[in-house]
């Protein structure tokens, strides 16, 4: 709200920060890249890092022969529905947006690089800019998402409300 003050109550100050995650993965700057992910903290022992790195030195060597996404298919440690993502920049750390951002679109890393929980190899698969909205154009999609809200806590009451009442008999047939 630009900065302003503005008093609302929880419920109301929770909607108001859904729909703002809600506008900013859709109209922030985001990026949609697929990754091969290599565990490796960084408070790993010497041993777990030997073996990450020759994982990556594996990797490197496929990379040259196949198709980025068969390699993240086969080899990253990271579920297959996290081999590709879609994400704004204020998601990613620090490392994985500077890299990423400085990509042309189509682009991968020939080389890993190492973040906190480990090693990565990325390919770039589109930019897209942030965009200016204008209300009328997001009018419909805040109703929708504030029509969900009420519904979500209105089921959470009622739910809540059987919860409580200790009289509840189940019954199989």
């Amino acid at each position: 709200l630009n900065g302003g003050k503005v008093d609302l109550s929880s419920d109301d100050a929770e909607a108001v920060d859904i729909i703002v995650d809600l506008f900013k993965q859709k109209f922030d700057e985001r990026v949609k890249f697929g990754q091969i992910f290599v565990s490796c903290h960084k408070n790993a022992t010497p041993v777990q890092v030997k073996k990450a790195q020759e994982k990556v030195a594996t990797i490197e060597k496929e990379l040259q022969k196949s198709p980025f996404v068969e390699i993240a298919g086969q080899y990253s440690e990271s579920s297959s529905e996290e081999n590709i993502v879609e994400d704004i920049k204020d998601n990613l750390s620090p490392i994985k947006a500077k890299v990423i951002f400085a990509m042309q679109v189509g682009a991968q890393t020939k080389e890993s690089f190492r973040d906190d929980d480990g090693f990565y190899f990325v390919k770039l698969f589109g930019k897209f800019a942030k965009q200016e909205i204008r209300y009328d154009d997001v009018k419909q999609l805040i109703a929708s998402c504030l029509e969900s809200i009420q519904k979500n806590r209105i089921l959470n009451s009622f739910i809540e409300e059987i919860l409580q009442n200790k009289d509840i008999k189940l019954f199989v047939f």
